[in-house]
């Protein structure tokens, strides 16, 4: 056994996330923090942005960047399965 969770400490640390690219990506990342509230947020590059927290929130997101006129040239749900999870935790199967 790796490790014992119980299934509310597995979905916190589920990697699941949304993931959005815009070339405006400070002021997507500043509307998600200010008007939502929003804080596990994880920069990543080329003007991307891993929301990890809300997750379920993703048309009330959506729409606060489309009514903003945020340009987005990407939107999309990542989730994690139990398996990915796994495979994370033993190092993706790799001795």
């Amino acid at each position: 056994m790796l490790r014992e969770l119980t299934r509310e400490e597995l979905d916190r640390e589920n990697r699941s996330g949304i993931e959005v690219e815009s070339p405006q990506i400070g002021e997507v990342e500043r509307l998600l923090r200010e008007e939502l509230g929003l804080s596990a947020l994880e920069r990543g590059p080329e003007g991307r942005l891993m929301i990890r927290e809300g997750v379920e929130r993703y048309r009330e997101i959506s729409r606060l960047l489309f009514d903003r006129g945020i340009y987005v040239s990407q939107f999309s749900l990542r989730h994690e399965t139990l398996e990915d999870y796994f495979m994370n935790m033993t190092g993706g199967g790799h001795a």
